[in-house]
């Protein structure tokens, strides 16, 4: 009897301790706060439109003709989407950005200064484009 509840115990924490488990997780794949407000922000963007974006948000982009991550090619784009709690970014010193009412202005590394309108926001989502 004893050795049954051992098993069971062994083949329990096994199941629950494995990678494949916490991937089936609720919290893995049910969206968070956070990820219902970056859905609402990138609703508002255009299906043809080009996009640069953080890391985070070029998968849900890649179907687009011209989706680069966030600055690379930044001039080529007409959109771009970031998100403000990661500002600054620690990845990329010498980019910055300002805001200003409802224009934002980026400056890249290479001193390219671009300025952009506020299209939506929720939460720290920012969908910006170029004016």
């Amino acid at each position: 009897m004893a050795r049954r509840h051992l098993g069971r115990g062994l083949h329990g924490s096994l199941v629950l301790g494995s990678s494949l488990a916490n991937e089936l997780a609720v919290a893995r794949w049910w969206p968070s706060a956070e990820h219902r407000a970056a859905y609402t922000v990138l609703a508002q963007l255009p299906p043809a439109a080009s996009i640069t974006a953080q890391d985070r948000y070029v998968p849900h982009l890649s179907a687009r003709p011209l989706a680069t991550f966030f600055p690379t090619a930044i001039e080529r784009t007409e959109y771009a989407l970031v998100n403000l709690n990661t500002y600054p970014w620690h990845h990329f010193p010498d980019v910055t950005l300002e805001r200003t009412g409802n224009t934002v202005t980026i400056v890249t590394s290479s001193r390219l200064a671009l300025r952009y309108a506020v299209v939506a926001q929720s939460g720290p989502h920012v969908l910006l484009r170029r004016l």
